[in-house]
């Protein structure tokens, strides 16, 4: 499949993801006060073993038994692939430390809205309009003529540094809660164009028959560090407040992500992406 027409697909695929967060908390809402938490739970479920039934009709291609018997095998080959990719490699370090932003600011930015910029509606605006610039993200994303996408990925997370500043200095701005909400959109905006050019990246540079055990080092890192901040950001917040544990997430993304661009295959325009070789490590 073309590129062009890759990352379009990527995209869709966002976009349709994307829809689906802002839609589940306001039916979620809507759901609640109508019907009361307990009957929002058993729809929420009856949706949950939907998607399961919709899933497990899925048909996929077999493998004889002995080749699904080897798990560690197949941990061994997806991690020999990887690290035949430095650039995928470091870039998966920087998405770690994303994720580990992403918990401490999802932990600490609610009490700081409801202490200090105005209550719990204010966090659900920044929350919403965070989650809005994000699908317009994915959708701008193959519109734009970019010809660096690992570089322009690792400056869209990078930029997640500005809401982590903004919550740690809420009262700092003539009108703190439009302030902070325009961080975070700027910031959700930038993960919105680099997702589906990461992925469109990664399914162009590594082999199709090692992608699925490639990425999943990439998963397996984002869902490990977002639990850390998540436990960490409240007990650092009680040690030393809460702009501390803010400020130190914000440095640690804007550095690692940042120093994804000092290597030269980050920097590759995508008319060089034939002619170069992956760079062992």
């Amino acid at each position: 499949m073309p590129a062009e027409r890759r990352l379009r697909v990527n995209a869709h695929i966002g976009v349709a993801g994307g829809l689906a967060q802002i839609a589940g908390p306001a039916l979620a809402g809507g759901m609640t006060l109508w019907l009361g938490p307990g009957w929002s739970f058993l729809l929420t479920g009856a949706l949950f073993a939907g998607s399961a039934v919709t899933l497990g009709g899925l048909v996929t291609a077999s493998r004889p038994a002995a080749e699904r018997a080897h798990f560690l095998g197949d941990l061994r080959e997806g991690w020999r692939e990887a690290r035949r990719h430095r650039w995928f490699l470091v870039s998966v370090a920087g998405h770690g430390v994303w994720h580990l932003g992403v918990g401490v600011l999802l932990t600490l930015g609610p009490v700081i809205a409801v202490r200090s910029l105005g209550g719990e509606p204010v966090w659900v605006v920044v929350a919403q309009a965070g989650t809005a610039a994000t699908v317009l993200g994915v959708f701008v994303a193959p519109r734009l003529p970019i010809r660096r996408p690992l570089a322009v990925a690792a400056v869209g997370a990078a930029v997640y540094a500005c809401p982590l500043v903004a919550f740690a200095f809420p009262t700092a701005f003539p009108a703190p809660a439009v302030a902070v909400t325009a961080a975070y959109v700027v910031a959700m905006l930038g993960v919105g164009v680099l997702t589906p050019l990461w992925e469109t990246v990664v399914q162009q540079r590594v082999e199709p028959q090692a992608l699925g055990r490639v990425d999943s080092f990439d998963a397996l890192i984002s869902f490990a560090a977002r639990p850390l901040g998540l436990a960490a950001a409240a007990p650092l917040a009680a040690w030393a407040g809460a702009a501390a544990p803010l400020l130190t997430a914000a440095a640690l993304v804007a550095a690692v992500n940042l120093a994804v661009l000092a290597l030269p295959e980050v920097r590759r325009r995508t008319t060089e992406e034939a002619a170069q070789p992956p760079v062992p490590v």
